[in-house]
């Protein structure tokens, strides 16, 4: 694919082919989260074991800033298609995404009431996950909390494209689009601001990691890359040379937090780390994406497992938290049996995985592309 292919016909050369680097970024951002939530559980791994646990929190990173990119392109396509003018537009926008996320997240939210690792929950006391408002400016509840970062989404989701709609009405679409992610940026990073520092990583984790109102930048940095791919191609290209650079400063990342002591112990000690800290990430994951986005997909069973694994990832993300506990629930039943399993740490691997995988692909054929093909009949995305 050529560097300078803007982001419209993008979306339209790819409506059928998958971009593989694209593939590969999801792929490894869901199995970074499977990874860390497995591994938290480990109760007899050695500790260089056990701390590969911590760079799993890059596997969320990555999935804010796909978001961002992809639809980002498809708002940009549909903007320069004229199909982002009327409100109506808004709308079948808003009907295509919800009936990508919200049939599988209802599906297991039932789910978590049910089998939740606390134990069962009542509907009632739960009511505000229908509407993704359980960590919208207070830390979410000890319950479902994997779905702290599905509410980020489904908020820029709903917001992002609602202001610029609004914005576009008074502003060329590249002077709306650049207002429009700099009103994104700044607003949280101001909100951070204000409320650091954080004592401890508990806090950080739950006042400012998993707070919507404080993580609507996210997603933003995926949409920036899509704007300068779309208006400053030569950019783009310039910055595909600086993708070794920042797939080197992510993997030092990715190292500094493994053989960081009790996670961010250190990071309270300065202010601007801890509200820099996830757009400095974001940043160096969206510079990956001129190159990424670029590479193409050679036939192979390795090439396939990937391109499979990032199809049903949002499955994947779902499910592995019910697993992990599902498999811990039954050893448990006999004492002494989970330790035992515990000290078999590749066979426990093994069925978690193979289970993982089961139950992915079932909720995927069976539920997940069965609402995908309804929305795809009758609420197309015309370009």
């Amino acid at each position: 694919m050529a560097t300078a292919e803007t982001a419209s016909s993008r979306n339209r050369a790819h409506a059928k082919e998958r971009i593989f680097g694209l593939d590969v970024m999801r792929a490894t951002a869901v199995l970074l989260v499977v990874c860390g939530h497995f591994l938290d559980h480990g109760k007899q791994l050695s500790p260089w074991i056990y701390d590969l646990k911590r760079p799993g929190i890059f596997g969320v990173e990555i999935f804010f800033v796909l978001s961002g990119y992809l639809i980002g392109g498809i708002i940009i396509a549909a903007i320069k298609a004229r199909r982002f003018d009327r409100f109506s537009d808004l709308g079948r926008f808003w009907i295509r995404r919800w009936m990508r996320t919200l049939p599988l997240y209802y599906l297991f939210f039932a789910l978590y009431l049910r089998w939740e690792w606390t134990g069962p929950q009542r509907f009632g006391e739960r009511a505000e996950y229908l509407a993704f408002l359980q960590n919208f400016a207070w830390p979410i509840p000890n319950f479902f909390i994997i779905s702290w970062s599905l509410a980020i989404e489904e908020f820029f989701y709903l917001l992002f494209p609602f202001f610029l709609w609004l914005v576009l009405k008074r502003n060329p679409p590249r002077r709306a689009l650049a207002i429009s992610i700099g009103a994104f940026m700044i607003v949280p990073l101001a909100l951070r601001a204000l409320t650091a520092p954080y004592p401890g990583w508990d806090a950080f984790d739950f006042h400012l990691r998993m707070m919507i109102v404080k993580r609507l930048d996210a997603p933003m940095f995926g949409v920036a890359a899509v704007f300068i791919q779309e208006y400053f191609p030569e950019k783009w290209r310039a910055l595909a040379r600086w993708t070794p650079l920042s797939a080197a400063c992510v993997l030092c990342a990715g190292v500094g937090i493994y053989f960081s002591d009790n996670r961010f112990l250190w990071m309270p000690t300065w202010n601007g780390l801890q509200i820099f800290y996830f757009p400095i990430m974001a940043t160096l994951v969206a510079l990956l994406l001129p190159a990424l986005s670029q590479w193409s997909r050679k036939t192979s069973l390795v090439t396939a497992g990937i391109t499979f694994l990032s199809t049903i990832s949002y499955s994947v993300y779902l499910v592995h938290p019910l697993v992990i506990h599902w498999v811990r629930e039954f050893f448990e039943r006999e004492p002494g049996r989970m330790e035992r399993m515990d000290a078999q740490f590749v066979w426990l691997t093994l069925i978690n995985l193979a289970l993982i995988a089961l139950f992915s692909s079932l909720s995927y054929y069976g539920w997940e592309r069965p609402f995908l093909r309804l929305r795809d009949r009758r609420w197309t995305q015309k370009t």
